[in-house]
């Protein structure tokens, strides 16, 4: 085959490797253009635990999270590692108490945002503080 004919024939060819490269880049965009959600169970932690000896009950283990965001990102690996969900135990009383739980991340995209928690609120039960002897005291 001589050049004439191999340059006849990439020219030819051209405008359908440029079409094909274009939709293949659009198709990639269009993708992560559109917001997606994504749930992902994430382990409940504590802060600010009371030292005076108080049992707490009625903590779930985990919550879910749902998040939105681009679809290549929400796709990212080790994004459930970055998530953190908590209960501020700093001001609770004896007997029943309703608590916020809070999410957070270290190093999140900010292309996500928090949709929602659930459960968005948690009953937690707080017995009296005991003294070193095991009795509750007043």
């Amino acid at each position: 085959m001589d050049r004439k004919k191999l340059r006849e024939r990439l020219a030819r060819a051209t405008p359908y490797l440029l079409a094909l490269v274009t939709a293949v880049l659009l198709r990639i965009f269009l993708d992560n253009l559109n917001d997606t959600e994504r749930k992902i169970e994430v382990p409940l932690t504590t802060r600010n635990i009371p030292a005076d000896g108080r049992v707490i009950g009625g903590l779930p283990s985990s919550v879910s999270v749902k998040l939105t965001g681009y679809k290549s990102v929400l796709d990212e690996p080790g994004l459930e590692s970055k998530l953190v969900a908590w209960v501020d135990l700093g001001r609770l009383t004896t007997g029943t108490n309703i608590l916020a739980v809070r999410t957070g991340g270290s190093r999140l995209p900010f292309e996500l945002n928090f949709a929602s928690v659930t459960p968005s609120k948690i009953k937690v039960f707080v017995s009296a503080p005991t003294n070193a002897a095991g009795a509750e005291t007043p």
